[in-house]
């Protein structure tokens, strides 16, 4: 399960230089499955991390977005009217007036 397909699945480093050259070497395991997943280990101490989306790598498979939709032509008026772009009237109404009303003023 922790083999891949190209390799194994854990990437060990240890730093600084060889294991167990120094009372202060640390060693740090990378995962190749998971990308993201680590681990470090200093003397009796460890801790675990894992900053990723969840996914298992798809090493040797090429990741290949969608292609983008072409760019639309910006909006030109129609020019078989020979008017172009016109605004209309405002159509305002008087309101109506009660009878009543005219009296009073």
């Amino acid at each position: 399960e922790d083999e891949i397909a190209d390799g194994p699945g854990w990437a060990v480093t240890i730093y600084p230089g060889g294991a167990g050259e120094s009372p202060d070497s640390t060693v740090c395991i990378k995962s190749q499955k998971w990308p993201g997943a680590y681990a470090a280990a200093f003397g009796n101490k460890f801790v675990n991390v894992y900053c990723g989306f969840g996914c298992a790598s798809a090493r040797g498979a090429r990741y290949e977005p969608s292609v983008a939709p072409s760019v639309q032509k910006e909006w030109m008026p129609a020019e078989e009217d020979g008017k172009g772009m016109l605004e209309e009237e405002d159509k305002t109404t008087q309101p109506l007036v009660d009878e009543g009303e005219e009296d009073e003023s």
